[in-house]
């Protein structure tokens, strides 16, 4: 065998491990990929589980009162419910983003998204979204707004639950909470 010809299977030889190599670094680099959105939206909701978490019997109380006596509140009991209720909507709306690029599961996203429907009919949530609603996305605004537009079509949810327990009164998903249900 020639040198000309030992050069040239050499040759060829690099230029397939070469594409092998590519090959191999784009599968890690997907891989990596897929990692980081899994992360990120186990961040999402780990935030969210820690806020839950950490509220005190004063937060539950204000959040009670406010289903209950909203525009009675002081200054100071609308301050503590804006400072712990946005939290909420800023952990809503991330879980938001990541479904809309793709690195929220559904069986998470599903979560988030019957959260967002329970929260919409909650009449003091509605004020602070109102009252806030600008500091968020354009995107998620219309997602929002579109959850409080049809309210009418939710399921009685686990929120609609906590605000039965909190007021005594059932909630319905298309009876504001300050009124009586026939049931």
């Amino acid at each position: 065998m020639s040198l000309e010809t030992i050069y040239y299977i050499g040759q060829t030889i690099a230029v397939l491990a070469l594409i092998v190599s590519l090959f191999f670094v784009g599968i890690q680099i997907r891989q990596n990929t897929e990692q980081s959105k899994a992360a990120a939206a186990d961040a999402a909701h780990r935030s969210f589980l820690d806020w839950y978490y950490n509220q005190s019997p004063d937060t539950a109380m204000n959040f009670v009162k406010a289903h209950k006596a909203y525009d009675s509140f002081t200054a100071e009991e609308r301050f503590l419910f804006f400072a712990n209720g946005m939290p909420l909507l800023i952990n809503l709306q991330e879980a938001h983003a990541k479904w809309m690029d793709g690195s929220l599961a559904i069986d998470r996203w599903r979560y988030w998204d019957h959260l967002a429907q329970g929260i919409s009919i909650s009449p003091p949530i509605l004020t602070m979204w109102e009252e806030r609603r600008f500091t968020f996305s354009d995107v998620f605004q219309a997602y929002f707004d579109e959850k409080i537009k049809n309210q009418e079509a939710f399921p009685d949810t686990a929120a609609s639950w906590v605000a039965q327990a909190m007021t005594g009164v059932r909630v319905e998903p298309n009876t504001p909470p300050n009124k009586e249900s026939d049931a």
